[in-house]
């Protein structure tokens, strides 16, 4: 799961500028008429491009901290493992769009990632307090 959570985060971090508009615009629209949002398609396009970074990286951090329970290393080593690789990723996936036509790094949608990247390691850490508390 983890490995196909990272590809899908690296086939939308690596798409060019027009391609990303589109992939884009064509889930808002999507998500308009499927749930009848009041949102214009450009300002719902807008809020997911902005809330993907906070979905993408903290989805990547919760597979990966549970990737490596079930590997059997430690809570805490789990966690701040996890949350250490996807504060790199958080810069890295940002950095890797400076060359792509229509892309440029953001230091505020890296500070997105960041926060998905906490968000996804407290989560893991969530699932085993409860998962703990369940088998006490």
């Amino acid at each position: 799961m983890l490995l196909l959570w990272t590809l899908l985060f690296a086939f939308l971090t690596l798409q060019d500028g027009s391609d990303t508009v589109s992939t884009g615009l064509g889930f808002a629209n999507w998500l308009k008429s499927v749930f009848a949002l009041p949102q214009d398609a450009e300002t719902l396009h807008l809020l997911l491009r902005k809330a993907a970074h906070l979905i993408c990286m903290a989805g990547e951090s919760l597979l990966l901290y549970l990737t490596l329970r079930a590997g059997r290393i430690p809570v805490g080593k789990s966690a701040c493992i996890s949350l250490a690789c996807c504060l790199v990723l958080a810069v890295l996936s940002e950095a890797v769009k400076i060359p792509i036509p229509g892309r440029h790094f953001s230091w505020r949608d890296s500070g997105l990632n960041a926060l998905g990247a906490v968000a996804g390691a407290a989560a893991g850490l969530v699932c085993s307090a409860r998962r703990r508390r369940m088998k006490n």
